[in-house]
């Protein structure tokens, strides 16, 4: 479809689906192309409901088993390097905090007060970012660990 634009261009409209999926009679296996190599979220984040029974986990081929860990141990790279940054941000803006703060105690203005609540509350989101990354790393960690025992259960070469 071709539409003429109010500038006297040409726009021309694409419909949303245009490649990438499989018709709808295959409605169930569809995907959009390239989704399948999107990282998964540690199952840490979404815990199973309370007296659920343990998933149970099938066999794995060699190369999913090593596959995945070499995304779990990508992702942890780049997680501990992210968690350095937010350690430096962290310590930089705690100090920002504490100097905000004396100077709010010391000078008694509104505008000292402000300034001592705004660098508290980036202060405190920090530590909430550095929190979860923290987190997510141990879940990976954990992650990691049960791929490398599933290895070893089924024999090293």
């Amino acid at each position: 479809m071709v539409v003429w634009g109010a500038a006297g261009g040409i726009r021309t409209h694409m419909s949303f689906r245009t490649a990438g999926f499989e018709p709808a009679l295959y409605a169930s296996s569809s995907t959009a192309a390239g989704w399948s190599t999107l990282p998964t979220l540690p199952a840490a984040r979404y815990p199973a409901p309370r007296g659920a029974p343990a998933p149970r986990l099938g066999p794995m081929s060699r190369s999913l088993l090593e596959r995945r860990l070499s995304e779990v141990a990508a992702r942890l790279r780049d997680l501990r390097a992210e968690l350095v940054v937010a350690d430096e941000q962290l310590a930089v803006l705690s100090d920002m905090a504490e100097e905000a703060r004396l100077r709010s105690l010391v000078s008694e203005t509104p505008l000292a007060d402000h300034d001592f609540r705004h660098t508290g509350r980036h202060a405190e989101a920090m530590d909430r970012h550095r929190q979860d990354l923290v987190e997510e790393i141990s879940a990976l960690e954990r992650a990691q660990d049960e791929l490398l025992d599933r290895m070893l259960a089924q024999g090293a070469p």
